[in-house]
């Protein structure tokens, strides 16, 4: 019966298996077919694995240990791998299952138990093979959702391209090894850990950060002398504004980055303002419904209030400079969704509008609006003068603004000299999507 099967060509082959991409089970059958069916279905099949938390998988890892045991090669399609980390994982069994993988490309830990510093406890084999994962040639992006991550290991890890950190754990010593962890040295030394090659320094593309704290430690790992990571080929950044910490950590990355910056994505908060300052009325969820209520009824003289206190309120913090950044090209904003802090952020972000450059080459500029009832907390009237200044005429050519669609009208409005060119183009609520693709270059 084999003989009777037509010879295909392997491009055919590949273009069959690539359409079946979403059928595992036919994806599973044609991997018993023949070498030239086999190889690019278990590439689909093996691109992307989790490994979670013993107590639930076992079993399983242990059949996948076994399976890569058998088949050396199957490791290396594993291009995406998520790890759930524990104090589960102090067995040679993990370090070994780790050491299978020798192509990933995007790597994400996330611990089993969110706000722990865990690191210490996990196995020396352990750590070793992970850090080995860390250095691979392959690895391109690298997503952080375990907060006692070591970030001084960063600075060896030459060929990242793409580095987010969802959360992680506050540690005032911040304070960065020179050499690794003892036990971990001779280890890592044999797997010829770390290369120290001059040569090889890598350059950062994109930079997603959570906490000032953390983007401290990252900031710290690149600018040690012996880093092979560097920010000055930084083209995207995204961040959060919540205190004064923030604006610092986020400006001394913009210096180091500055040439190169493209694009820049920040949400506005400055939450901490009403711990801060006893200048700043703290309201608890309550006052906030009664504030919504009053500006529903009070609209325009509730509005003037936010206005003149939102302006002192800003004045409060140091203004994020944009002046370095001559080669940025997008720029998106995005408010709490509090009616004060809001209003707090807007003004802020007014300011931060007047140090753009001179000149400059903003294209796009994108603003995520709250949705409070009918509440027009941005201070729309303001945006549309600065975005309209000469330093803007010949460059910028779309401001994009999500909104609820009944305020679409009062933002026109309240923008004559935008909507006169035409430069206004609304996403509606669902901008995540769309400001995603822009960040990441896609249309």
């Amino acid at each position: 019966m084999a003989s009777a099967v037509p010879h295909l060509p392997q491009e055919i082959i590949n273009l069959v298996i690539q359409e079946l991409s979403d059928d595992r089970t036919t994806l599973k059958a044609c991997s018993a077919v023949s070498s030239s069916f086999r190889e690019p279905a278990q590439a689909i099949l093996f691109y992307s694995i989790t490994i979670s938390f013993p107590s639930r998988d076992n079993k399983r890892n242990g059949e996948l240990l076994a399976i890569l045991t058998a088949h050396p090669g199957i490791g290396s399609y594993v291009r995406w791998l998520g790890l759930y980390l524990e104090d589960s994982f102090t067995a040679g069994f993990f370090a070994s299952l780790l050491r299978r993988f020798s192509n990933v490309g995007g790597l994400r830990l996330i611990s089993v138990y969110p706000l722990q510093k865990d690191w210490a406890i996990l196995s020396g084999p352990f750590k070793a093979a992970l850090l080995q994962l860390l250095c691979l040639p392959s690895l391109t992006r690298l997503d952080l959702d375990y907060p006692d991550f070591p970030f001084p290991y960063l600075r060896f890890c030459s060929r990242l391209k793409h580095l987010v950190i969802h959360q992680c754990v506050y540690d005032n010593r911040l304070q960065l090894e020179d050499t690794p962890e003892p036990a971990l040295v001779p280890l890592l030394s044999a797997a010829g850990w770390p290369n120290t090659d001059g040569a090889q320094q890598g350059f950062l593309e994109s930079l997603d950060m959570g906490t000032w704290y953390a983007l401290r430690q990252v900031l710290a790992a690149v600018q040690h002398p012996s880093s092979m990571l560097s920010l000055a080929c930084l083209k995207t950044f995204v961040g959060k504004i919540l205190e004064e910490r923030d604006i610092i950590e986020i400006q001394n990355c913009l210096a180091l980055s500055a040439p190169s910056l493209r694009k820049l994505s920040l949400h506005v908060s400055l939450s901490e303002s009403l711990q801060r300052y006893p200048t700043i009325p703290k309201h608890s969820p309550r006052c906030s419904r009664l504030l919504h209520k009053l500006c529903r009824r009070h609209f325009f003289g509730l509005m003037l209030i936010f206005r003149l206190l939102s302006g002192r309120w800003a004045s409060l913090y140091p203004m994020l400079s944009l002046q370095p950044l001559a080669a940025l090209q997008f720029l998106h904003f995005s408010f709490c969704l509090d009616v004060v802090l809001a209003a707090h952020a807007s003004t802020w972000v007014c300011g931060l509008l007047e140090t753009i450059p001179m000149h400059n080459v903003l294209s796009t500029i994108v603003i995520t609006a709250p949705v409070l009832f009918n509440v027009d907390i941005v201070d729309w009237g303001r945006i549309d003068f600065l975005s309209s200044r000469e330093c803007h005429r010949t460059t910028l050519r779309c401001v994009c603004i999500a909104v609820a669609e009944r305020m679409e009208p009062l933002v026109l409005e309240r923008m004559p000299h935008l909507s006169e060119k035409n430069m206004i183009q609304f996403l509606g609520r669902g901008d995540g999507e769309v400001v995603g693709r822009m960040l990441s270059g896609l249309k």
